[in-house]
């Protein structure tokens, strides 16, 4: 076919495009959706999936039309800082049913902010406390999704 080049770019935007198509059908044939007014466990992995397909489907059919941006992205990473926040990304889903949601949360915050390079304290504390009460509302008092409460109690 004319003027279609295999890139770097159109080989992850179709790794991505098959990732969230394997996403939205596991999601959709191993939950149940529900309906708008009355969502079930399902109901939000069926969007992020939907939402997952249609992103990486647009920027899969850009990269092989040669209009992808991925010329113009500089990737310059700190690796040690990758891996420390992939580690703490582990940490946190190996102590989030021990410590609870709140702790685990705000503890897991409170770290990605600060390799963020977030500076001083009082913002990281403020944003990572609000962050994990704001989601203990939405998730657990509002929808009332079970969230695990560790050995406080919360």
């Amino acid at each position: 076919m004319k003027g279609i080049k295999w890139t770097g770019e159109c080989a992850v935007n179709l790794f991505l495009l098959l990732i969230s198509t394997f996403y939205l059908s596991y999601s959709l044939a191993n939950y149940d959706i529900g309906s708008l007014r009355m969502p079930e466990e399902g109901f939000m992995p069926m969007l992020v999936g939907a939402g997952s397909v249609l992103i990486s489907a647009v920027l899969t059919v850009q990269a092989f039309r040669g209009k992808g941006d991925a010329q113009n992205v500089k990737f310059n990473i700190s690796w040690p800082r990758f891996f420390l926040l992939l580690g703490i990304s582990l940490a946190y889903a190996l102590l989030l049913n021990t410590l609870g949601y709140m702790l685990a949360s705000f503890l897991f915050l409170l770290a990605v902010l600060r390799i963020a390079g977030v500076e001083g304290w009082n913002k990281p504390l403020c944003i990572s406390l609000g962050c994990s009460v704001a989601f203990y509302i939405i998730f657990k008092v509002a929808l009332g999704v079970m969230l695990p409460s560790g050995f406080l109690g919360l």
